[in-house]
């Protein structure tokens, strides 16, 4: 019985490291992302993320302070099912005007987007509550268990 409640308390623990690390890294990026600049995109591509997914790609340049800086940005969103779509769709992008996110401390951390991370903060969340559910239930149950020994 106690083999069960350790491989259980490690694959929580082991899912809320992976989430809480990864809502970590992308909210450090997202606070860090905070002054804004005019940007010239120069190239759009397609780049490949898996055996059906497409995003696009855009080069970029921007200016801070009178120093000219350049920056690429893949996309999180929209994913594409084919390279034809995602260019058609690079197409239209490439007629709007740009601004880029960069950090006041280091300017070449940049992104064309900058996206609050709901969905992995909620993941980390989710995985934290689980982890100390296992530790709870372990307690009430030894402490059943302790009752009925005796």
């Amino acid at each position: 019985m106690l083999k069960i409640w350790v491989v259980l308390v490690c694959m929580a623990a082991g899912a809320f490291l992976w989430f809480g690390g990864k809502s970590s890294l992308e909210l450090w990026r997202y606070s860090h992302l905070t002054q804004l600049s005019k940007a010239e995109v120069t190239a759009w591509s397609v780049e490949k993320n898996g055996s059906s997914k497409f995003a696009l790609k855009a080069s970029y340049i921007f200016e801070v302070e009178g120093k000219k800086l350049s920056g690429e940005t893949t996309f999180k969103n929209p994913f594409f099912l084919n390279p034809e779509s995602a260019k058609a769709e690079g197409k239209k992008w490439a007629c709007q005007s740009w601004s880029t996110w960069y950090s006041p401390t280091r300017p070449s951390f940049s992104s064309l987007e900058r996206i609050f991370p709901y969905k992995s903060l909620l993941q980390a969340i989710i995985s934290f509550v689980v982890f100390i559910y296992f530790f709870i239930l372990k307690k009430y149950l030894m402490k059943i268990s302790d009752l009925y020994q005796k």
